[in-house]
């Protein structure tokens, strides 16, 4: 069964030093290569503040899309292929890292 890597990314410095790492284990041990990121932001509570309207939510997305993109182009850079990207709303980061992670069979998790 191949070892599956899945790593959490925000676009902060602490994630590209997490990404670099990931991606180092991943080629070292020919695993699959996900990112997740989180956003706790969702359509739903948006719609609930006063401060948050379609063109923020829109330019937050594309600020998550960008950051996995990154992420994917990193691992692509460095010769590996079976890479995901997966993006996540949830009030609790934590969990909803750990909860993809159980559910889809993850081995290791690098934040």
């Amino acid at each position: 069964m191949k070892s599956k890597i899945l790593c959490a990314t925000d676009g902060s410095h602490s994630a590209d030093k997490a990404i670099d790492f990931a991606v180092a284990l991943a080629l070292k041990t020919d695993a699959h290569l996900a990112f997740v990121s989180v956003t706790l932001v969702t359509g739903e509570s948006a719609s609930h503040s006063r401060f948050w309207d379609s063109s923020m939510l829109d330019a937050a997305d594309a600020q998550l899309q960008s950051e996995l993109k990154m992420a994917a182009n990193k691992a692509k850079m460095a010769g590996i292929t079976d890479v995901t990207c997966v993006a996540l709303a949830e009030k609790n980061i934590a969990n909803a890292i750990i909860e993809y992670a159980d559910a889809n069979g993850y081995h290791h998790i690098v934040t």
